[in-house]
């Protein structure tokens, strides 16, 4: 899929007034949304890019905010660097394979480089609680931004400018057959917390939105209100969208360590 192509220009030396011409360094990034919107047919997909994201909020929250640069810094040129790795994994035998990404034409392609089977079973249950936590995170989220009327970048608001900022860094986004929303999280700057959280009762919450497809209800404050009372009354649990996103970044924190997705 083509995407489009962002150049910037940056000043390798100080130009003074009435100096000669200088020749100046290029950086381009793609816009990397069209490779990441749709949702996947089957598994999980893990991709590690650099780039940039526009913030919402402080939040990477679209993944129309998106931008992968072209080349690794000239200092961090060398086999395996790249500013596209990928991790494709089959929740069915639990076989994962690496890519390594490059842009040839304004268009992303990943070589395959390694294939094998998770077999620790340690690994396999984090993986499907990553699975299942994103889910849950995706419709809370659209909960969220039913009650917010939360806006992305581009709506268009008074105070746009104030709200939004780029930030340069490394992103992990994540993708399965479940979530309408790419999961992006900022994993250069992630600092987990000392203590850490566990969350009661994952899977009685995951099967009862399974069970109880948010997306498939009417979409009135009455309907979502009485969805959300139903929540908190037979799970006996009211969570927060930022307590519960804390807890999933911190799983994939780990589990990008232990896939080696560095």
């Amino acid at each position: 899929m083509r995407i489009k192509k962002i150049i910037l220009y940056f000043f390798a030396l100080q130009i003074m007034m009435f100096s000669e011409p200088a020749k100046l360094d290029k950086i381009i990034y793609y816009r990397y949304f069209p490779i990441i919107e749709d949702k996947l047919k089957s598994g999980m997909e893990i991709q590690k890019i650099r780039g940039y994201c526009i913030l919402v909020d402080m939040k990477c929250t679209t993944s129309r905010g998106v931008f992968v640069a072209e080349e690794m810094d000239d200092w961090k040129q060398g086999p395996g660097e790249s500013t596209l790795k990928k991790i494709d994994i089959d929740l069915s035998n639990f076989k994962e394979t690496f890519f390594i990404g490059e842009f040839r034409n304004d268009y992303p392609y990943f070589e395959n480089l390694k294939q094998e089977i998770l077999k620790e079973n340690k690994l396999r249950k984090k993986i499907e609680k990553i699975k299942k936590m994103l889910f849950i995170n995706d419709i809370m989220l659209e909960m969220e931004m039913s009650r917010r009327l939360y806006t992305d970048y581009y709506t268009m608001e008074s105070n746009y400018e104030e709200r939004t900022k780029k930030s340069f860094s490394d992103y992990i986004i994540i993708r399965t057959e479940e979530i309408s929303h790419p999961f992006i999280m900022d994993i250069k700057n992630y600092k987990p917390d000392e203590e850490k959280i566990e969350l009661k009762n994952l899977n009685q919450i995951y099967q009862y939105f399974k069970n109880n497809p948010y997306r498939d209800i009417d979409y009135t404050s009455d309907k979502v209100d009485e969805y959300e009372k139903f929540i908190e009354k037979n799970i006996n649990i009211n969570i927060n969208i930022n307590e519960f996103e804390n807890i999933l970044q911190r799983e994939i924190f780990e589990l990008t360590k232990e896939l080696n997705l560095e």
